[in-house]
């Protein structure tokens, strides 16, 4: 309901039981702590992001614990920061698994939907990753302060 409401530019504020007056929300944190909301007659809604699934030998290969990288507007442009060791390659997919769409290099200087060969950073660090599906284009820099960057577009 949440995506259908963002996706139509409607109000994220969901109405409550109607049968009430009075409604409250309870939170309950690590089994220890028990937060309750202030009376209200709505409860917000929020935005999704499409993420893109950032899987590779950091995370043994596993989508299940694989970092995600989000596209803020909806624009096909994705972007998120990684701690990568020196197992630097990865992959991006649709899906935290390779049966979805995988994006790959097929030679240096492109960056492709479908396969292709792992992407690579030049070393281990905390990375800033971006990815424009669009365009076909990716780019990398070293959140700690040392810069590689290398922007790739498919044909060019």
């Amino acid at each position: 309901m949440n995506t259908i409401l963002v996706q139509m530019g409607l109000s994220l504020m969901w109405p409550v039981n109607l049968k009430s007056g009075l409604k409250r929300v309870l939170v309950m944190l690590m089994h220890l702590f028990w937060y309750y909301s202030g009376c209200g007659d709505a409860i917000p809604g929020y935005q999704v992001n499409p993420v893109l699934y950032v899987i590779g030998a950091y995370s043994n290969w596993s989508g299940a614990t694989a970092v995600t990288i989000a596209s803020v507007k909806d624009d096909q442009q994705y972007e998120g920061y990684i701690n990568l060791d020196a197992s630097n390659e990865f992959k991006f997919t649709s899906a935290p698994d390779f049966n979805h769409i995988n994006y790959g290099t097929l030679s240096p200087g492109t960056f492709i939907a479908g396969s292709g060969d792992n992407l690579k950073v030049a070393g281990a660090g905390y990375y800033l990753l971006k990815a424009d599906t669009k365009v076909n284009l990716d780019s990398y820099q070293n959140g700690l302060g040392s810069y590689w960057r290398c922007n790739r577009i498919m044909g060019q």
